[in-house]
């Protein structure tokens, strides 16, 4: 398959280093260290972009001292270290807010509202979507308030080894989450 029909949301598994005519160390450092890091995870990588020059992919890695790293590549049609991933066979149903309940675990998909003009999130609050999200990993319903609105929260390890707590919502009107099985 061609770069140029890849559109944003599609997955594709990174199977080497880009252009097999250069060795990895053709590559800068950076840009090796980040297809190594790639190759380590085997896990797919989703398109976020796609602009003039081609689709582009985003991934995060944690660093040795906690802090998150953020890069972008691009994939071009002269690359043949990408397969493009079939759509995973079991489809996730979109369920309602009101469907969940206490201990049922969701995955975030996205920061809530991006894309929506006008949506208002908190720093702060921004922040603590994005660590989830390159966390990849669920998160567990912890509470259903009065309003029938459901509650997970989640903790992080800051630098001085002291530990955080940040309590969010699962709003009715975010489409940004599945749930898992």
């Amino acid at each position: 398959m061609k770069a140029s029909k890849l559109k944003v949301g599609d997955r594709i598994r990174i199977l080497g280093f880009p252009d097999t005519r250069k060795t990895p160390f053709d590559l800068d450092p950076g840009t090796r260290r980040v297809y190594q890091q790639l190759l380590a995870r085997k896990r797919p990588v989703r398109i976020t972009e796609v602009d003039e020059f081609g689709p582009w992919l985003e991934c995060n890695f944690r660093r040795k001292d906690g802090t998150l790293e953020n890069h972008s590549l691009i994939v071009t049609d002269d690359d043949n270290n990408w397969v493009k991933c079939s759509p995973t066979a079991r489809r996730h149903r979109k369920m309602k807010v009101s469907e969940l309940k206490v201990g049922d675990r969701i995955r975030l998909l996205d920061i809530p509202g991006k894309g929506r003009a006008g949506y208002y999130m908190h720093p702060e609050t921004r922040r603590v979507y994005e660590r989830l999200l390159a966390r990849k990993r669920p998160v567990r319903i912890s509470k259903i308030d009065k309003t029938g609105r459901p509650w997970f929260e989640c903790r992080f390890r800051r630098k001085n080894g002291r530990i955080e707590y940040h309590f969010l919502i699962v709003a009715d009107d975010d489409n940004n989450w599945v749930k898992v099985r």
